[in-house]
């Protein structure tokens, strides 16, 4: 009987150690890494600029280039019967209005955009580049034969309606300002 006894205490043990020893083994099992995250933020006018120069030039002939001034020049009575339209509260400025600044200036609240803070530092303070084709980061980065992957070339009616509401832009027709374009295209280079 001692004998039988003996025996299951070592099986046990042995069974509870080869547990154990799976139990540290799966802890012990090195974790994939998760894939790191890409950062997309805005870069702001200067460096679109650096490759897109005449792009630049003919933007900045545009009302999209004084948006904000445009906004910080515009009288009380025409601010107030736009947010009347809206819908909206604007107190104080509306330059540093956030109802107006969503579509007064580039990138507003979010990563790399404009915040009142930073101002003018990097020209975000109008609708710029990365307003119509998408922050700039992953185009600025990426292989020359990946650029046009990274960053929308010919931004849709949809992207124009978010700001060019018929309360806001009654007047505006896409058609129209889409064969003019907002600043000079590469297709139409001669």
């Amino acid at each position: 009987m001692k004998k039988k006894g003996w025996l299951v205490m070592v099986l046990a043990g042995v069974m509870a150690g080869a547990a154990w020893g799976a139990e540290a083994k799966e802890e012990k099992a090195p974790e994939k890494a998760p894939e790191k995250a890409q950062v997309i933020s805005y870069l702001g006018m200067k460096k679109c600029k650096m490759c897109h120069k005449n792009q630049y030039e003919s933007w900045a002939k545009t009302p999209h280039a004084a948006s904000l001034k445009n906004l910080a020049a515009a009288k009380p009575e025409a601010v107030q019967k736009m947010a009347d339209a809206l819908g909206v509260k604007i107190e104080g400025k509306p330059e540093l209005a956030p109802a107006c600044l969503s579509c007064h200036v580039t990138g507003y609240g979010l990563e790399g955009g404009y915040t009142v803070e930073k101002g003018k530092e990097d020209m975000s303070d109008a609708v710029t580049c990365e307003e119509c084709h998408g922050p700039g980061s992953l185009h600025m980065k990426a292989k020359k034969e990946d650029k046009a992957k990274t960053i929308a070339g010919q931004p849709g009616e949809a992207k124009c309606r978010t700001c060019h509401t018929k309360e806001m832009s009654p007047e505006f027709d896409f058609k129209k300002y889409s064969e003019k374009g907002v600043h000079e295209h590469i297709s139409k280079k001669k």
